[in-house]
């Protein structure tokens, strides 16, 4: 399937543009406007390209835009990086690696835990590569979204959680239009994959 997108490149001190910042696009359409020089820079217009095709922001905590693992928090004035994709709730949504996405539901039983090699999704090609992504359900209405930011390939410019296990949450089972946040990063360590366990030991705890 292809998609058609139109860019709109504006003067600085465009109307819109200073309302809404270097650059804004319209949810699942096929347009963004861009200040001046920030069509140039591939983080803005990736980030714009995000919100056509249905995602929203990614934060940290409680700042907007600071998650700095994927494209959808801040943009960066460079015109050839930094590559990086999307955070684990976004590949999610837009349904990446889903055959190498495993979902769990943990509880009392560890049937429903997992415990294996986690990879980055710069090998998801590799045959041995069977998990680049976790979901978690909860009993809540928001879910919990785990990748191996592995600092290599499609995710070697990463800026924050480079070799690292990166936390994600959201709602809406990761299918609408909800920011993300980033929640932590765990152990840093650069291998193309690391050895995750997650459970519940009990129903207000989660363990990565």
């Amino acid at each position: 399937m292809y998609i058609i997108l139109t860019t709109f490149h504006t003067p600085p001190r465009h109307y819109n543009i200073i309302r809404s910042g270097i650059a804004y696009a319209y949810i699942n359409s096929w347009n963004s406007v861009y200040s001046n020089n920030w069509c140039n820079n591939v983080s803005a217009q990736l980030h714009e390209i995000g919100h056509n095709i249905g995602l929203a922001h990614s934060n940290e905590g409680t700042t907007a835009y600071a998650d700095q693992s994927g494209m959808m928090g801040f943009s960066y004035s460079q015109d050839d990086g930094p590559r990086m994709c999307f955070n684990a709730a976004k590949n999610y949504q837009l349904g990446w690696y889903s055959d190498k996405t495993k979902v769990i539901s943990p509880g009392a039983s560890t049937d429903n835990c997992f415990a294996g090699d986690l990879y980055g999704t710069a090998f998801y090609a590799d045959a041995g590569a069977q998990t680049v992504g976790i979901k978690v359900n909860t009993d809540t209405s928001t879910d919990v979204y785990i990748m191996y930011n592995a600092k290599t390939g499609i995710q070697s410019g990463t800026v924050e959680g480079g070799n690292q296990v990166m936390v994600v949450t959201t709602g809406a089972e990761g299918n609408a239009l909800i920011e993300t946040t980033v929640g932590a990063d765990v152990a840093e360590q650069p291998f193309p994959s690391v050895y995750v366990t997650v459970y519940e030991p009990d129903a207000e705890t989660l363990i990565v």
